[in-house]
């Protein structure tokens, strides 16, 4: 095998690898944008199945995270 087709084999090599990473890294944006879409829900049921500054509190705090899974979600998208 001669240099040529070495360097061939390696840039292949390394095209398998970025595209798993990305696959990998897609997966987990999927994975993120879910959690977020349940802690919406949980907050919104919350809200409206529970009455009082707890429910309020609990509502919000549930709400926050989901934003920061989505902040994530963004970033990594970024990548």
């Amino acid at each position: 095998m001669n240099e040529i087709d070495k360097q061939k084999e390696r840039e292949e090599a390394e095209r398998r690898e970025r595209s798993r990473t990305r696959a990998e890294i897609n997966e987990i944006i999927r994975q993120l944008n879910a959690v977020s879409r349940e802690l919406d829900q949980l907050a919104e049921g919350v809200a409206s199945e529970f009455r009082g500054i707890g429910s309020q509190m609990c509502a919000s705090s549930l709400k926050s995270n989901a934003d920061k899974y989505r902040q994530v979600a963004g970033q990594l998208s970024r990548i």
